[in-house]
């Protein structure tokens, strides 16, 4: 794929890659412009869910698996977004496939009033990752991320299994690094 990032885009950390937070990661871009680039890490469970109740419609109660979006902001700070599988709503950005990204709640309600979304296949993402103007293209060039786009079986898998088959999927020396150590010294 081209290195142009555009919604949608698919970030696979290095294989290498010391910083903790980021390592065996997959970002998918929400938003790009030229002042600031946000992505949202889609690999990363963590072990609360949230539950979304609408008040005199318990028939749509729904708990929802969490994941880890990034190290920017968390639901105590209202970064709260809802990755899900189903069609597009008023203001939601489409990340490939079938996948959806909507921050506005009342929305994704909605769309669940409607039952066209796929509950199963619904996440709630809490933080986020930023990037100031330039700085995502340099990573990029430095080679800390490399470039692909979103598929919807990446949904289905967490850790290093998403980021493992994100790498395979592009194949050649990449899907050699899927193999990789996670410590280089293990080899």
């Amino acid at each position: 794929m081209s290195q142009k990032l555009s919604v949608g885009t698919l970030l696979i950390s290095e294989p290498f890659l010391p910083e903790e937070q980021f390592f065996r990661k997959l970002i998918v871009i929400i938003e790009t412009s030229s002042e600031s680039t946000s992505g949202i890490i889609i690999n990363e469970s963590l072990p609360n869910s949230i539950c979304i109740a609408v008040e005199d419609k318990p028939e749509l109660e729904l708990t929802v698996p969490l994941l880890n979006g990034g190290p920017v902001g968390d639901y105590n700070d209202k970064y709260l977004g809802f990755i899900y599988l189903g069609p597009p709503t008023k203001n939601s950005i489409h990340l490939g496939g079938e996948y959806y990204y909507v921050s506005d709640i009342i929305e994704l309600i909605e769309q669940i009033e409607t039952q066209f979304v796929n509950l199963l296949r619904t996440f709630a993402i809490t933080g986020y990752c930023g990037w100031g103007p330039g700085q995502l293209e340099a990573e990029i060039e430095e080679k800390t991320w490399i470039v692909s786009d979103f598929k919807d079986h990446y949904m289905n898998l967490k850790g290093d299994i998403a980021w493992k088959s994100a790498l395979k999927d592009l194949g050649g020396e990449f899907a050699l690094l899927a193999n990789a150590p996670e410590d280089v010294q293990w080899n």
